[in-house]
């Protein structure tokens, strides 16, 4: 947009035409809900009447642990995603001079992949394994961030591309794409919704919205992206612990949620 919209026009109303055109997306997300059913799952919760009235409640009395463990888990891929998006066109038109249209078209490039990789990753996890494969990518993020910032600092445009597509396109959807199954396993039915959400929420306001505010600061701080690259492997490795607990939670609820047709009482 501010390829299209220049000088004041575009700090006058240029900037708000993205945010209005969202709403077709709303409405578009709304269409779709209203056609899908309700999952097998939650219409038998209904049937047997035992939706909660206040699950924030429950969920944060009896399951806040897995709101945890949800949240270490997606705290990574949230602090990979705005460094990249957000942080990264920051950093190398401000302190390398990149002209600030190569990066804006590098993002474009990279929300294309993004797009596309998403998907192939949604696939992929249901033959590797959900926590597998965000276990692998946490790990893979840890060891990629690094040459990340390494690429970056060249200053070099086919680099920092290259750099962008495989942390945001490649590793950082490979750990996300996952994420919303792992979740509705997490929680029983009847508070899967709540916890969920929850469990999304912190870390990406917590996290995801602070990461670029932290990396200026550090940089300001160092002269130097050596510490905002220790803060994301540190993220990356609570994220791969989180993707084992995560299992085992989710063995837990499955095993209390075959415990009444079962007959087994302990």
């Amino acid at each position: 947009m501010s390829s299209w919209v220049s000088g004041d026009a575009f700090g006058d109303w240029g900037w708000r035409i993205p945010f209005l055109a969202n709403v077709v997306i709303v409405l578009v997300g709304l269409y779709i809900r209203r056609g899908l059913a309700e999952s097998r799952d939650f219409v038998t919760t209904k049937a047997k009447d035992d939706v909660t009235k206040v699950p924030v409640a429950e969920v944060l009395r009896t399951d806040w642990r897995s709101v945890l463990i949800g949240a270490g888990l997606a705290a990574a891929n949230n602090a990979l995603y705005y460094v990249i998006a957000t942080y990264t066109l920051a950093y190398v038109t401000d302190s390398l001079k990149v002209p600030e249209s190569q990066t804006l078209n590098h993002l474009t490039i990279v929300s294309v992949c993004y797009l596309i990789s998403i998907p192939v990753f949604g696939w992929l996890s249901d033959r590797v394994g959900l926590r597998r494969q965000v276990t692998l990518a946490a790990l893979a993020a840890a060891a990629f961030t690094f040459p990340y910032f390494a690429m970056i600092e060249t200053g070099d445009s086919w680099i920092i591309l290259l750099g962008m597509i495989l942390g945001l396109a490649v590793i950082q959807s490979a750990a996300y794409a996952p994420q919303p199954a792992i979740y509705c396993e997490l929680f029983p039915t009847k508070i899967r919704y709540t916890g969920a959400s929850l469990a999304y929420a912190l870390p990406t306001t917590l996290v995801g919205g602070t990461t670029p505010f932290i990396a200026t600061w550090l940089y300001s701080e160092t002269d130097s992206n050596t510490a905002m690259a220790w803060y994301i492997v540190g993220l990356c490795l609570v994220a791969a612990g989180c993707a084992w607990l995560a299992h085992r939670r989710h063995v837990r609820v499955t095993q209390a949620a075959a415990e009444p047709a079962g007959g087994v009482h302990v």
